[in-house]
């Protein structure tokens, strides 16, 4: 697979790596329905440039937000997305950071170990925050350019730290071909 195949791939699989919760979350949370842009299907990232949407929020805002605006759970939410596929990052430091990393293991341990993330790279451009959940607007950058922008994904809050979505994980990690553990449908 090319190198640059990563954004694309993992974005147009995320869709099918919901769980019955989002579903029942989408019937009642604008935030968890909202389209993409253009109609592809989205995936969560990690970024630089926060949203503006405050903790009451239920939709991101249209656009990238100022990053010195960001509430202090939409900088937490957006640093667990850039950590993600950052490679200075240690790999430890980067599984603390994404939702039940445990049940995923053998499929994160397989992405965070492909070549094709040393390219790649994630912007936040908003997140939305609603409780214990955010929406979160990235885009995908490869080679200091949005190679796929617009993205959308999720975080959960865990026991006061905010962490990247299994689902969106999931669907990098399905983008790429890696096998979806039980817990990716759970």
């Amino acid at each position: 697979m090319a190198w640059a195949a990563l954004p694309i791939a993992g974005v147009l699989l995320l869709a099918g790596c919901g769980d019955d919760d989002d579903k029942d979350e989408a019937k009642t949370s604008p935030s968890a329905s909202a389209p993409a842009t253009g109609g592809a299907p989205t995936t969560g990232a990690p970024a630089t440039t926060p949203a503006t949407g405050g903790a009451g929020s239920s939709a991101p805002a249209a656009g990238p937000a100022d990053p010195a605006t960001f509430t202090a759970d939409q900088k937490a939410a957006a640093t667990a997305y850039t950590q993600m596929l950052d490679t200075k990052v240690p790999v430890d430091q980067r599984k603390a950071g994404i939702q039940d990393a445990e049940g995923i293991a053998p499929l994160l341990n397989e992405l965070l170990a492909n070549p094709a993330l040393g390219t790649a790279s994630i912007k936040v451009n908003n997140v939305a925050v609603n409780g214990d959940k955010a929406q979160v607007t990235f885009d995908v950058i490869v080679g200091g350019a949005p190679f796929y922008p617009n993205q959308t994904g999720d975080a959960v809050k865990v026991d006061g730290k905010w962490l990247v979505g299994k689902k969106t994980v999931c669907g990098f990690g399905g983008g790429l071909g890696i096998t979806q553990p039980p817990a990716c449908t759970s």
